[in-house]
């Protein structure tokens, strides 16, 4: 459940952003931060490095067009309250993560098959969730100095 639930807040950022930015400066600016810190905080070998940044960034990108495409697609749902679209949209949401996790296990399969020790690949999955969660945080702290009233648009009295 807390899992689904980064997941469904990762979508929702990236929903935000996509409203802000371009989807491929997005993902570049995300990608050298993390592989940045995947280099320092997991200590790969140069032969790790060389194996495995191919198939991560691969995969990544794989994953961010996925997830960006599904956003893309519901932008127009932003501030609609046609609750109708917007299930419909979130079922394919659901859809679009399951294609995720899909694509990670092929991705840690990849992995395996390029010979690098089950050691590497859980802590490159550790990293993996330490990463994305210092990217919430930040982006929470982002969000909250923008503008604290705009996220309870909907729950205000409608008379």
């Amino acid at each position: 459940m807390k899992t689904l639930f980064i997941f469904i807040s990762l979508l929702l950022t990236f929903a935000v952003f996509a409203k802000e930015f371009d989807g491929e400066a997005i993902f570049e600016k995300i990608s050298e931060k993390k592989y940045s810190m995947l280099k320092e905080k997991v200590k790969l070998t140069a032969d790790e490095e060389k194996t495995l940044m191919p198939i991560l960034k691969t995969y990544d990108k794989k994953i961010f067009d996925l997830r960006m495409n599904h956003l893309k697609s519901g932008k127009e749902l932003f501030k609609s309250k046609d609750y109708d679209k917007i299930l419909k949209h979130q079922k394919e949401g659901l859809n679009v993560e399951k294609s995720t996790f899909e694509l990670r296990q092929k991705e840690i399969e990849e992995i395996e098959k390029a010979k690098i020790k089950a050691e590497t690949i859980v802590k490159l999955s550790r990293f993996e969730m330490e990463f994305m969660h210092k990217f919430m945080n930040k982006f929470k702290e982002r969000r909250q100095k923008k503008d604290k009233d705009d996220d309870f648009e909907d729950f205000e009295d409608e008379e």
